[in-house]
């Protein structure tokens, strides 16, 4: 499947004098780092929720992550509203659309409901994106989601052939992550084409790390080549060949992520250590974020500031909701938060 040229547009600064403004208010809405710790001492799910009702969450008789999605979703159209480069927000979107599409898709060939898996904040409604996948007809989605649309048919076709849901998943994380990267280059914003290459890379770098823990060299560059995702400065052939954490942290720090290399080179394979270096990944990132849009007041870097700290609230307060549902321990629930 052949991914779509979009030249890059002139990013103005001016043009986001107004959305600067409007973010900067809508900034002051998030929950600070500091009350965000304080919930994961909460009683139970129920008083998270009524905690954080003052930062405009209302309680959603579906549940909890009901009431996440719909906030961000709210978010998300009301920074459509005045974003002058509408692609801006919506690669951040499109990550839901690819999630849709997934669960749509692998709940058609099972015979299962898809609607409670849907994360309803994407750019297509998900009622449209399960109709679609009953009809096997994505078609109407090409000019939103330009990759991931004809993706979605090729997943649909594979796995009613092979049972195979691994490879709906490689299809469609790739198609999304082609889509984000047209996005990317139509703000005309550098920063944010750099920030989406350093999330490829780590997407990357962390399936290097889990498909080590495969023991056969060959099976291992198998399912490495099945999930591997373009767009990344390190040379993929580089990171499929690499056999041990240490082979991983020279390429990460030749990258220039040193965070990551840290993690990667101090890291076993087991299920632990892998969560560890997400967590790091994590934390790389957002220290990549604040070093392009800290102290930077006009045009487009409190949007991006913005948009990737209302990613991260919503995923901390996954984090701390499904702990204490779980019934974890309060200190490695704090320890899995994402903190600026």
């Amino acid at each position: 499947m052949a991914e779509r040229t979009v030249r890059a547009a002139k990013y103005r600064e001016e043009d986001y004098r107004y959305a600067a403004a409007k973010v900067a208010a809508m900034s002051c809405e998030l929950i600070p780092d500091q009350r965000m710790t304080d919930l994961v001492r909460a009683r139970d799910a129920a008083d998270v929720m009524s905690r954080i009702a003052e930062y405009g969450f209302d309680s959603h008789d579906a549940g909890y992550e009901a009431s996440l999605t719909a906030y961000l979703a709210a978010r998300y159209e009301l920074l459509l509203s005045f974003c002058p480069s509408t692609p801006l927000a919506r690669l951040c979107r499109m990550r839901y659309d690819c999630n849709n599409l997934k669960s749509a898709i692998k709940c058609r060939a099972g015979g299962r409901d898809a609607a409670p898996l849907m994360i309803r904040c994407g750019i297509i409604p998900a009622d449209d994106i399960i109709a679609a996948a009953e009809k096997n007809d994505f078609s109407v989605f090409s000019d939103v989601l330009p990759n991931m649309a004809p993706a979605a048919a090729m997943a649909s076709d594979a796995i009613e052939k092979s049972g195979n849901s691994r490879t709906v998943d490689s299809l469609i994380d790739r198609a999304c992550f082609a889509d984000m990267r047209a996005a990317a280059r139509e703000t005309g914003i550098r920063e944010v084409m750099m920030l989406l290459e350093r999330k490829t890379d780590e997407t990357n770098l962390l399936t290097a790390a889990r498909v080590l823990r495969l023991r056969d060299a060959g099976m291992r560059r198998a399912v490495f080549d099945d999930s591997v995702i373009s767009g990344g400065k390190i040379d993929m052939a580089k990171l499929r060949d690499a056999d041990s954490m240490g082979a991983l942290a020279d390429l990460a720090a030749g990258a220039g992520y040193s965070d990551a290399a840290v993690a990667l080179r101090g890291a076993g394979s087991d299920a632990a250590s892998l969560e560890h270096v997400a967590h790091a990944f994590d934390n790389d990132f957002l220290a990549a974020v604040g070093s392009v849009t800290d102290m930077r007041l006009l045009g487009a870097y409190p949007v991006i500031g913005y948009i990737v700290s209302l990613e991260y609230e919503i995923k901390n307060l996954r984090i701390i909701l499904s702990g204490i549902a779980a019934g974890d321990d309060r200190a490695r629930i704090e320890e899995r938060l994402r903190l600026a």
